[in-house]
């Protein structure tokens, strides 16, 4: 078992709880936040996919 970077681990959490935040809160709490630079929620669900990707990825490659 090989062990991981601690630099990607930390990298890939904090990108999967940013991609989660856009991914699947409400729309109103990204408004609230101030977090939403004047983007609808679709794109917003777009974005948060796009990010939780690049952090699965960044965890998996973590491990080589």
């Amino acid at each position: 078992m090989k062990k991981m970077k601690t630099g990607n681990l930390i990298t890939g959490i904090i990108l999967l709880i940013i991609g989660a935040f856009y991914s699947f809160l409400p729309h109103t709490i990204h408004m609230s936040s101030g977090l939403a630079f004047g983007l609808s929620h679709t794109i917003h669900v777009t974005i948060g996919v796009i990010v939780l990707v690049i952090g699965v990825i960044v965890l998996i490659m973590g491990k080589n």
